[in-house]
């Protein structure tokens, strides 16, 4: 076992969720979001030039207009691009080379647009947000908020749909669910077996490599990851990770992981690659062990989803040395890759033990001094690495063998931050970094 488990404190009252809306049927049909007017469907109209123009140049931003007018906004550019040829006047200039500027945003808003729909109709409504996203800030004209709970709803009501906001980073969708949590043939603490509700949610396909993270260091938003853990059998040297880039990141604390998820959440929500009423975070435990299972009816199986550990998970005797690649065993039948082994994995929940009544989306207890681990590591033989195995540590210690995933949920960044008592950096006391 990577972390040996004390005494449990006393049993806490139980926190709020982190998904504040009620969780609808998941059997409901999902709108096709779509907000109203579509952005493209009322131009401005063409602002009186400050001087007098040639005949020519006239005529050719009367063709501009009426391109415009039409949708066709690559021909209207062309146009006014002719006129502007003939323009000596300064000013004349300006006023031109701002309609070119209006058409241009406005003709990448209208594809963007085409795109959003396209993907909306094919069931993609995390891009499909995006898209209307981007499309709308594009002439800083936000989307109404009837239209953006709209998109909340298709996608509290989705069948559980995956998206990748980049090609390293795809997050598995899960549905509305309802599953038995905990293990009675497990350990102490994973004890009681109860009932849990989770609101859909979505889960990275791997753990987060080096490189995702070195993104965040070069961004000076983080600082590297280094064990400085007495009694840690590892190096704490800075060395080089050239030859690891795909390895999971490791010797990062639950405040750092949290600060690594902040510092995403808002990259993404500029770049238009996470709609702007979703976070990253860490997942639950009841949201990890879920997923862990692995298969529809929540058998309480290995993460790795069969028993041939060699081919499924990197632990004890089954690796030559240390973490490896993500993606280079066997994922369980969800498609999530390294549950069982190689990192083990924070979740955002604070250490207690169960309650025995039914819980909806439970982020543990609202104090206590460690964090859950979750998965099992390298180091750890087969029994630790089931998927209601639990293991915590503090949330401020670094350790060669424990990483982390994200989750992405329908909700704001200060409802975690709030949850997870850190501050708009992500700090906890001033630890975070």
């Amino acid at each position: 076992s990577p972390s040996p488990t004390p005494a449990p404190p006393a049993s806490p009252e139980p926190t709020p969720t982190p998904q504040p809306s009620p969780m609808p049927s998941a059997s409901a049909p999902a709108p096709t979001p779509r907000p109203s007017p579509t952005p493209e469907s009322t131009p401005k109209p063409t602002p009186t030039p400050p001087a007098k123009l040639s005949p020519e140049a006239e005529k050719l931003l009367a063709e501009a207009e009426k391109h415009a007018r039409a949708g066709e906004y690559n021909l209207a550019v062309d146009a006014l691009k002719k006129a502007l040829e003939g323009v000596k006047d300064e000013k004349l200039k300006k006023y031109v080379q701002s309609l070119i500027d209006e058409y241009t945003a406005r003709g990448s808003r209208a594809a963007d647009v085409a795109e959003a729909e396209r993907a909306a109709r094919e069931g993609d409504y995390v891009r499909a947000v995006c898209l209307y996203e981007r499309a709308a800030a594009r002439l800083d004209e936000p989307l109404s908020a009837k239209a953006m709970e709209g998109f909340r709803s298709a996608l509290r009501l989705m069948p559980g749909s995956s998206f990748a906001p980049r090609p390293e980073i795809e997050m598995k969708g899960f549905p509305a669910v309802t599953f038995l949590m905990g293990n009675p043939k497990g350990a102490w603490d994973e004890k009681p077996v109860h009932k849990v509700r989770l609101s859909p949610y979505w889960l990275m396909h791997t753990e987060v490599t080096n490189a995702m993270f070195l993104e965040a260091v070069k961004a000076k938003a983080l600082r590297p990851p280094v064990v400085a853990d007495f009694g840690e059998t590892v190096w704490t040297d800075k060395g080089p990770i050239e030859n690891a880039l795909n390895h999971p990141v490791t010797a990062v604390s639950w405040a750092k992981a949290m600060r690594f998820c902040l510092w995403l959440t808002r990259k993404h929500h500029e770049e238009h690659l996470l709609p702007s009423f979703m976070s990253y975070t860490l997942p639950t435990e009841a949201q990890w062990e879920y997923a862990a299972c692995g298969n529809e009816k929540g058998k309480r199986l290995l993460p790795a989803g069969a028993g041939l550990f060699s081919r499924y998970a990197v632990l004890g005797k089954y690796c030559a040395y240390g973490v490896e690649s993500v993606k280079m065993r066997l994922p369980n039948s969800f498609g999530l890759y390294d549950m069982a082994g190689n990192a083990a994995e924070w979740c955002l929940d604070r250490y207690g033990p169960y309650s025995d009544e039914e819980q909806t989306d439970p982020a543990g207890p609202a104090k206590g001094k460690e964090r859950v681990i979750r998965g099992g590591s390298f180091l750890s033989e087969p029994w630790n690495c089931t998927a209601s195995a639990r293991f915590h540590m503090s949330p401020y210690r670094r350790a060669s063998y424990v990483g982390f995933r994200m989750a992405a949920v329908i909700s704001d960044a200060a409802t975690y931050r709030s949850l997870a008592g850190l501050d708009e950096k992500g700090a906890e006391g001033g630890k975070g970094k």
